[in-house]
């Protein structure tokens, strides 16, 4: 799928200003992708939660302190664009494990 530069500035600052409005730091959103929990979502997206385990998983491994992230989510499309983020307290039924 090809996309315009216009189209993928306004998909960029969408996500920047859907993180910003959630108090998600833009340049953590990556370690939501690395350490959150992937499921899948209808429509062909995946979501990447960062939940209590995920952060209490982080920790164990690899020392990081990401509990300011905790209950945050990325969707991000079949094309492998970020679309938004979610602040939510758990995932949602119908995201399915992937």
């Amino acid at each position: 799928m090809h996309f315009s530069r216009r189209q993928r500035q306004h998909r960029l600052t969408h996500v920047e200003k859907r993180a910003q409005q959630r108090g998600i730091p833009v340049k953590q959103l990556h370690l939501i992708e690395i350490h959150g929990d992937c499921y899948h979502v209808p429509g062909g997206a995946l979501v990447f939660f960062l939940g209590y385990r995920a952060v209490a998983r982080a920790f164990e491994r690899f020392g990081l302190r990401l509990h300011h992230l905790v209950n945050r989510a990325i969707v991000v499309g079949a094309d492998g664009y970020r679309r938004t983020t979610y602040a939510c307290s758990r995932p949602r039924r119908t995201w399915r494990p992937a």
